[in-house]
């Protein structure tokens, strides 16, 4: 029989917290391999899309440093990795990563739709007539919902716009 914490009345301390105190220890070490297949996962995704090496490693490398960004302002800011850091983190860097994936891959496209005819002036033109519009409804609702936050005196509040 194993020994409790007060053997002498054979009982255990219950904690409310303890299924998520468990985890703290873990969450770094989460955190780094989930952000080192996730970027492995999305190269793979653009290697199968974009079929050019230089596309690719472009796209690569921003999402890399979309990452250390978000992370480096989160520790200079004071913010430690824990379960509500690491949700908004994990949504901000999501944010961060989804728009300008959308413009870049309409970006190339219309270059092979072209055969290469067009500049890269008439591609930009084309790509802002096509997903401009949505995209900027997309960064003006985030930016209003990310407004509304400034109102909430709370930690979670406080992460999220420091993430945003």
């Amino acid at each position: 029989m194993e020994k409790s914490c007060y053997s002498d009345l054979e009982a255990w301390v219950f904690e409310d917290d303890a299924q998520f105190l468990d985890q703290i220890a873990t969450l770094i070490p989460s955190t780094i391999s989930s952000s080192v297949v996730t970027l492995v996962c999305m190269t793979v995704v653009c290697i199968i899309f974009m079929y050019n090496l230089f596309t690719v490693c472009v796209a690569t490398f921003s999402i890399m440093s979309v990452c250390i960004g978000v992370f480096g302002f989160l520790a200079m800011w004071g913010i430690d990795l824990d379960p509500i850091s690491m949700a908004t983190t994990i949504m901000s860097i999501g944010f961060s990563v989804d728009f300008p994936a959308h413009a870049s891959f309409h970006y190339y496209r219309t270059g092979i739709e072209s055969g290469g005819k067009w500049s890269p002036e008439q591609r930009i033109y084309h790509v802002l007539a096509a997903i401009g519009f949505p995209l900027l409804q997309c960064g003006i609702s985030t930016i209003l919902f990310v407004f509304c936050l400034l109102f909430v005196p709370s930690y979670m509040s406080e992460v999220w716009l420091k993430n945003i």
